[in-house]
């Protein structure tokens, strides 16, 4: 057996260079001293990388032992590092299998113990939003992405009681929304300056709760899904950066890498007090499809919650309508065309689907319109099933010119010769008017 040493010249130090076999070199990793043979010739030259193929020449030279630097010694190097204990590393797998039983067991299963909340939403017809209430909407808005961003920050960090808070702000949300749904939804769905997590969070939960509040959910439930919505992300925030920020087409590694977020959340809300009731097994279903394609278990629909099915198709047309930075959003009335593409292939709920079109109409609310005389229009309010006839305000005239926000009308399309002939973009956005199916069913919509 070949026993190579650093070459006098080279500088050592006793302390931090020692024999160690050939495999405890980290590959990689540049050297931090050169290995020679026991005659003194080079075999790896201090900061060259040292890769498979250079440990398997050597051991073809017969140099299974090495004098290497402590820097370049596994061993000695993971010795310096504070490692999970098994336990530690036992209880991913554990709180999965706690989620996994639920589901597996049918405990799962949403009931309402009391009114459908739809029953008391109040009703507005073709009349505009009140001006105080838009106000005190955008104010809680803004409050709740500031406390929500700082609560998992919280958590993260070890605060085990965010529940409460969190259970506070869906229910503001519901008092606002049994209000007026429209004008709620108006205000939290508007393009946000800098998108972040928090943003689509508050989105996505107030849309599924509005969209669980039109299939019957009562107070309980409907406040379930909005406090779900709000944390089913929080283990997003573990993953790195540069994944979450990527300004590219994510490769598949990088799906891998995301999909370990459910898992992340998991951990989280296992330790959170305060939440309501299986919201960490709605949490972990969010993002399974009813085709079986979704993660983290691939289940199909009837094994789903309705909760989580709801929030899936909540997520995903956030998830559309928001900016990512390989991609523009795609305008509200192109990400309804896609998610109802989307449910032909049961990649997302079609009777979920159908709820949103219900809530949001074809045209979302709060999306721009081109009407049949040339005028422009803004989408205030649904109109029940009339997805393709939404209540409107027109906000520039056929001859273009801006109506003044105290001069609008709301007009039911239903009752006018008005139709809508073209979906706009936001002005001053890159919003894309279509986009193909399989970009948004087979990359991430993250």
């Amino acid at each position: 057996m070949i026993t190579a040493s650093a070459p006098e010249a080279a500088p050592t130090d006793e302390d931090q260079t020692r024999e160690v076999s050939i495999d405890d070199l980290i590959v990689g990793r540049p050297l931090t001293y050169p290995v020679n043979d026991t005659r003194g010739r080079l075999l790896l030259a201090a900061g060259q990388e040292l890769t498979r193929l250079a440990k398997r020449r050597l051991k073809s030279l017969g140099v299974h032992r090495v004098c290497a630097h402590a820097a370049d010694s596994m061993i000695q190097n993971l010795n310096q590092i504070e490692l999970r204990s098994a336990s530690s590393l036992a209880s991913h797998d554990e709180i999965s299998a706690k989620l996994d039983h639920v589901v597996e067991q049918g405990l799962f299963q949403i009931q309402n113990s009391g009114p459908a909340v739809r029953d008391r939403v109040r009703q507005h017809g073709a009349t505009s939003f009140d001006r105080e209430l838009q106000k005190d909407v955008s104010e809680l808005r803004s409050e709740t992405q500031a406390e929500l961003s700082n609560l998992v920050k919280e958590a993260l960090q070890g605060r085990n009681d965010t529940g409460g808070a969190v259970a506070q702000m869906a229910a503001q949300f519901l008092a606002q929304s049994t209000e007026d749904t429209d004008c709620v939804l108006s205000v939290v769905l508007e393009a946000a300056k800098k998108p972040d997590l928090a943003d689509h969070a508050l989105k996505m939960a107030v849309l599924a709760m509005a969209i669980g509040i039109e299939m019957g959910l009562d107070e309980d439930n409907s406040r379930r899904l909005c406090v779900t919505g709000l944390v089913c992300d929080w283990g997003m925030y573990k993953l790195p950066d540069e994944l979450l920020n990527a300004d590219r087409i994510l490769s598949v590694g990088d799906h891998l890498q995301i999909q370990k977020h459910s898992q992340y959340t998991a951990e989280i809300l296992d330790r959170t007090t305060g939440l309501p009731s299986q919201t960490a097994v709605i949490a972990y279903q969010v993002h399974e499809r009813p085709n079986g394609r979704g993660y983290p278990k691939q289940r199909t629909s009837e094994r789903i919650n309705i909760c989580s099915r709801i929030l899936n198709v909540a997520d995903t047309y956030t998830a559309l309508t928001s900016p990512r930075a390989w991609r523009p959003a795609l305008t509200p009335y192109a990400a309804m065309e896609t998610i109802l593409r989307m449910a032909r292939t049961r990649d997302v709920d079609p009777d979920v689907t159908r709820s949103l079109l219900k809530v949001m109409s074809l045209f979302p609310i709060g999306s721009l319109v081109a009407l049949n005389d040339g005028s422009v229009a803004q989408v205030i309010r649904r109109n029940g099933n009339q997805y393709d006839r939404p209540i409107i305000e027109v906000v520039q005239t056929a001859d273009g010119q801006p109506v003044p926000l105290e001069n609008r009308v709301a007009i039911d399309l239903m009752m006018s010769p008005l139709e809508v002939v073209q979906a706009i973009a936001t002005p001053g956005s890159e919003e894309e008017t279509w986009c193909e199916p399989y970009v948004l069913i087979n990359r991430t919509l993250r």
